[in-house]
């Protein structure tokens, strides 16, 4: 008998034993055009936005936006926990550069059998709050995230939520992902201190202490000359040049 047989035998042990063990089976997380979805998560940033201690005098009501919903879809897809290093590139993270700079907030957790709720990372990143002074605009410990939530001139959010196998050292995860436009590149305060409302821009109206209006953005709509969603989200997050998009105002 050739002297291999034993070691057939035992990869045949180990495949057999492999075979024996339960793969983790995720839920089924919700899309980023999951209405309920984005309902949570937008209602919880104005929300929280609208809270804010001190009171904003500029805060600006947050609507969502499905471009940032893909780019933000795109990265987690990846299961690399650090922020999007692409986003440094001119044009990256959403096709409409009025929304640039694009800010990033990351989270993730272990996966369960239970529906996502993404609260449990939205108020994560706002307990950030509690190493902010507004004051000196100073953060004893991180606190960036807490300022992306709030950032006052910030009026587009698009999140996604994917199973990560592994997750850098960490196995079977849920990894959530929210893009922001537009965000500001310098160390400012987040918002105005006042009166909620008290500094909206001309037109706006005041919405639970939030200024919302039907912005010129609202009134324009994508139209994907590519159909294949994959490949815009691709390129939003690599960089590469997008496919060619056309605005009409409805």
């Amino acid at each position: 008998m050739p002297r291999l047989w034993p070691w057939v035998l035992l990869g045949l042990v180990a495949l057999d034993g492999a075979r024996g063990r339960k793969r983790f089976r995720p839920q089924t997380y919700p899309g980023i055009t999951n209405k309920t979805f984005i309902g949570q998560y937008v209602d919880i940033h104005n929300r929280l936005r609208s809270e804010v201690q001190p009171q904003a005098a500029d805060m600006l009501h947050m609507t969502w936006d499905l471009a940032l919903a893909r780019t933000a879809r795109a990265w987690g897809q990846k299961c690399i926990f650090q922020h999007n290093y692409f986003m440094k590139e001119k044009g990256a993270g959403h096709p409409d550069p009025k929304l640039h700079p694009v800010g990033e907030n990351i989270w993730f957790g272990p996966a369960r059998r239970v529906p996502f709720n993404s609260s449990n990372a939205i108020y994560s990143w706002y307990s950030d709050k509690d190493f902010y002074d507004y004051q000196d605009n100073s953060c004893s410990q991180v606190c960036r995230h807490y300022k992306q939530v709030v950032r006052a001139s910030t009026y587009k959010v698009g999140c996604a939520v994917v199973f990560c196998r592994r997750l850098d050292r960490h196995r079977n995860t849920e990894y959530f992902v929210c893009n922001y436009g537009p965000t500001d590149t310098y160390p400012s305060r987040p918002y105005k201190t006042g009166q909620p409302c008290s500094a909206c821009p001309e037109g706006d109206t005041c919405q639970d202490h939030l200024c919302s209006k039907y912005r010129s953005e609202f009134q324009q709509f994508y139209i994907l000359v590519y159909s294949s969603v994959t490949m815009v989200s691709d390129n939003a997050v690599t960089g590469i040049a997008l496919p060619q998009i056309c605005l009409h105002n409805s």
